[in-house]
């Protein structure tokens, strides 16, 4: 089944901690502008190959053998601002070669998606305004009649993304490879997307 990235980026949604304060009627909105913001950086950059945009912007790319792991969540790369402004995207070469066999990838594409996604959440600290600063805040709990907001942190991960497919003309948000990886490793469920699609058109619906 082809899954479109609306219901890609929804599932990103629902792991944000303040989805819930979401309006239910605003959450496509959410979606669809975190996806503009990702393609529409993916369109300005100057140059079509990863590792120069890399060069270009002076970030280190170091490469860990072993899997990566913080707590119970599995890292495959990231991306750390040093002192005066020393970038570096670390990446785990056995957690991407777990990925890429799950997902019928090779090794190098599977690279190539995760360090797209993290030039993303560099140009996004350097080049612009964090996703979820740019996009409405959220209504918190009142304490002693002070109205709190928040801001929805997994939009710059729906716009990250939404960078690695434009940037490297795939055929869905690459967030798929996740979710297929989860299901062979028995982490979730078989039919875990049929049923998330299902909860995605009765609460969102595509257009």
């Amino acid at each position: 089944m082809a899954y479109s990235d609306e219901f890609l980026g929804y599932l990103e949604l629902k792991q944000d901690l303040l989805f819930n304060k979401i309006p239910p009627e605003a959450r496509r909105s959410y979606i669809t502008q975190a996806l503009e913001i990702g393609q529409k950086a993916a369109l300005q950059v100057p140059t079509a190959s990863i590792t120069r945009l890399y060069e270009q912007a002076n970030i280190k790319i170091v490469k860990v053998e072993k899997s990566g792991q913080l707590f119970k969540t599995k890292l495959r790369a990231q991306f750390e601002e040093g002192p005066d402004h020393t970038e570096k995207v670390t990446y785990y070469k056995e957690s991407i070669e777990n990925l890429a066999r799950s997902g019928g990838l090779s090794y190098d594409q599977a690279l190539k998606i995760h360090l797209a996604h993290e030039f993303f959440h560099y140009w996004e600290m350097e080049k612009a305004t964090p996703v979820n600063e740019q996009l409405a805040k959220v209504k918190l709990t009142k304490v002693f009649g002070w109205q709190r907001y928040g801001t929805i942190l997994r939009t710059s991960e729906i716009a990250a993304n939404a960078f690695a497919k434009t940037f490297l003309k795939l055929p869905f948000l690459p967030n798929l490879y996740d979710y297929k990886y989860l299901i062979t490793t028995k982490e979730l469920p078989t039919d875990w997307l049929t049923q998330a699609y299902t909860a995605y058109q009765d609460e969102v619906g595509e257009n």
